[in-house]
């Protein structure tokens, strides 16, 4: 999140990542790991998906797009994951609110989940978040969680409760997902020489359903991208 370098940074996205059977969804990211790493390997410049010769965790920023793009259809069948996405447009925020970069991400965490139960695109239910600990501020830990259910639960009623579990996202295969998703969207976004790969398999699964919105911001407005 920034509003100081929003010529090179001009989005910045979110990724939600919801798994019916997040044992399946788990097991089909050890899958597309063991079959494409080999591939995994050369794309790793950065060095941050390999350590020592061993892989460590996914992470979209090293994955090229015709990698993201096989990630994507390897993921998106058989109903294993379903996405939905917040779109921050970085140059039209206002207000002073990256002074505060994890009170801005839980604002608008906050405001992308009760628009998609408002939208009818989540169900009434209890939830549990997986964050990726990056996104917490020391002496931060429960404040998301009281947010959420004081907007959530208490004022709109949308969901039954919420609890929020911080992980090292090397030990979360699902944070791991998000974190590919949200980067291959912001390529999209972008167009550049990835968009190529991406963009056309993006567009193939919101069709089938797998990225069902994108809550831009701060226009604060849903955009259906596909049907469930």
């Amino acid at each position: 999140m920034t509003s100081e370098y929003t010529d090179h940074w001009p989005y910045f996205i979110i990724a939600i990542v919801t798994a019916p059977n997040k044992e399946r969804a788990k097991r089909a990211v050890k899958r597309f790991v063991s079959k494409n790493i080999d591939t995994l390997k050369s794309s790793d410049s950065a060095h941050k998906m390999f350590l020592d010769g061993n892989f460590h965790e996914l992470k979209g920023s090293c994955m090229s797009g015709n990698l993201q793009a096989g990630f994507i259809e390897y993921i998106c069948q058989r109903d294993t994951v379903k996405v939905f996405l917040a779109q921050v447009k970085n140059r039209q925020i206002r207000y002073g609110l990256y002074k505060n970069t994890a009170r801005a991400f839980n604002y608008i965490l906050g405001q992308t989940l009760a628009n998609l139960f408002e939208s009818g695109l989540l169900p009434k239910d209890d939830y549990m978040l997986h964050i990726d600990e990056r996104n917490q501020k020391t002496g931060t830990t429960h404040s998301l969680e009281d947010y959420l259910n004081i907007q959530l639960c208490i004022d709109k009623e949308f969901a039954d409760s919420v609890i929020v579990k911080y992980y090292d996202s090397a030990q979360n295969s699902l944070i791991q997902v998000a974190d590919v998703f949200s980067n291959a969207y912001y390529k999209h976004c972008m167009q550049g020489g990835s968009a190529e790969y991406i963009s056309p398999m993006l567009n193939a699964k919101a069709t089938e359903g797998y990225f069902p919105a994108v809550y831009q911001f701060p226009q604060k407005i849903i955009k259906i991208t596909g049907t469930s």
